[in-house]
């Protein structure tokens, strides 16, 4: 499995998020085969809220609550 740097994930996220014109949600990174799988976003950052804030992203919340 191909281990994918920090910077590139990060990158991914963005280009991904510009292409959307928002951020996107876990579950359409999981299913787009274009970009890193989403293990490797877990690996990397722990979790995928860390890495939509490493991105300088918008975390998605649900009634006001963060889904951290």
């Amino acid at each position: 499995m191909t281990r994918y740097s920090r910077t590139g994930l990060v990158r991914a996220l963005k280009n991904y998020s510009k292409q959307l014109n928002r951020t996107p949600m876990q579950d359409e990174v999981a299913y787009n085969k274009k970009l890193p799988p989403i293990n490797q976003f877990y690996l990397v950052f722990g979790s995928w809220n860390n890495a939509l804030k490493a991105a300088k992203k918008k975390i998605h919340t649900m009634s006001g609550v963060s889904l951290t």
